[in-house]
């Protein structure tokens, strides 16, 4: 009976012993999942200041609508970056970082609404929405 009582405490042990090298792995995929997804998330940004330079450019609306439904695909990529990141954050207990990760998650989801309804109003008359 006395090497039972002993077992028990040395399973739990040895559980605990095999599940923290697991947890601190865990922790780190969950930093690289959150860096990368900021690393994807910047150059979506770049995309954007791009498309957005070009979109005050143009003159044509065939190109203009064109450019739009451009835009649309990078905000929706960068919406999708920024839950990614919004998760890991949450994961890893870094509520600022989430914090500020839901902020933009606000403001591109207004520019993706904006967007939208700039392609409606602007490129319903084209095939395809001028796509």
């Amino acid at each position: 009976m006395r090497s039972t009582v002993f077992i028990i405490p040395a399973a739990a042990t040895a559980m605990l012993v095999a599940v923290a090298p697991a947890a601190a792995q865990l922790d780190v995929i969950q930093a690289h999942d959150y860096n990368f997804a900021a690393d994807e998330l910047n150059k979506e940004k770049e995309i954007l200041a791009g498309l957005d330079k070009e979109i005050g450019q143009t003159t044509e609306l065939v190109k203009g609508c064109s450019l739009l439904n451009q835009k649309l695909v990078h905000l929706k990529t960068s919406d999708t970056q920024l839950d990614k990141m919004i998760e890991s954050a949450h994961l890893l207990k870094r509520r600022k970082e989430e914090e500020n990760a839901v902020k933009l998650k606000k403001t591109t989801g207004t520019s993706i609404d904006t967007t939208q309804s700039d392609i409606t109003r602007m490129c319903a008359s084209l095939p395809n929405n001028g796509a």
